[in-house]
């Protein structure tokens, strides 16, 4: 078989057409980190935020409506760490907050207002841990595999929450065990990923409820869907 030789000027052009795409790939896949800093200073968990601590933390605020871009309440995150708890403080506008005094079942939450974080040793979704939480102290925790396999017979104990009610809307302060994701096999390398989310319900015209998502990232997808790996980023504890 005769081989034809290629033309060097179209090879050389190609190539850096592929390099190009490759590149923005790459550029595209790159990971958001938040840096969970260290404090040295005691958190009373009681949904106050009140410790001066608060003061030294990361603020997220750039929270998207990906499917509801109109949508202005604000979000915003902040998380610590003392080496033996992981803090994390929620602040929500919400002008209207649907949250039942009385519940059948914890898997109810998905049906109101909460907060959510979900974390895992890297993005693949293979094994992830998801807490779910509201204003009045309860909590939805369940194991995830992807895509949108739940065990919601998994309970994570090491986590304390409280929510309380504000002027404007509510907040939600949590501590999780450190060692407890360390057992889980979370954390690597003193970072690991991790997912933050909001679930703001709100009436329609027709006194329907109207589900809406937040999320401190984008995860690209048509539908409502946080359980996908675009939805993460690393947390990386500081020192």
């Amino acid at each position: 078989m005769k081989l034809s030789r290629r033309n060097p000027k179209i090879s050389g052009f190609i190539f850096f057409i592929i390099l190009t795409v490759f590149l923005i790939a790459c550029q595209g896949r790159k990971t958001e980190q938040y840096i969970v800093n260290k404090t040295g200073e005691g958190i009373t968990v009681d949904g106050y935020l009140s410790e001066p601590a608060w003061g030294t933390a990361n603020v997220i605020d750039g929270f998207v409506y990906p499917w509801n871009p109109d949508r202005t309440q604000p979000v915003i995150f902040m998380a610590l760490h003392d080496g033996k708890y992981l803090y994390l403080a929620y602040k929500m506008v919400d002008d209207v907050i649907i949250a039942p005094d009385q519940i059948a079942g914890e898997q109810d939450l998905i049906e109101q207002d909460r907060v959510e974080i979900y974390v895992g040793p890297d993005d693949s979704m293979d094994k992830y841990y998801c807490i779910e939480m509201d204003v009045k102290g309860r909590k939805l925790d369940y194991l995830g595999r992807y895509h949108r396999q739940f065990d919601f017979s998994w309970e994570f104990n090491d986590v304390e929450h409280k929510g309380l009610y504000t002027d404007d809307g509510y907040q939600v302060e949590a501590a999780i065990s450190l060692q407890a994701l360390d057992d889980l096999g979370v954390i690597k390398e003193d970072a690991f990923y991790a997912g933050v989310y909001r679930a703001d319900f709100h009436y329609g015209q027709d006194s329907t409820v109207v589900h809406v998502y937040a999320s401190w990232l984008d995860p690209g997808v048509k539908d409502p869907d946080f359980h996908v790996p675009a939805s993460l980023g690393v947390f990386k504890l500081g020192k």
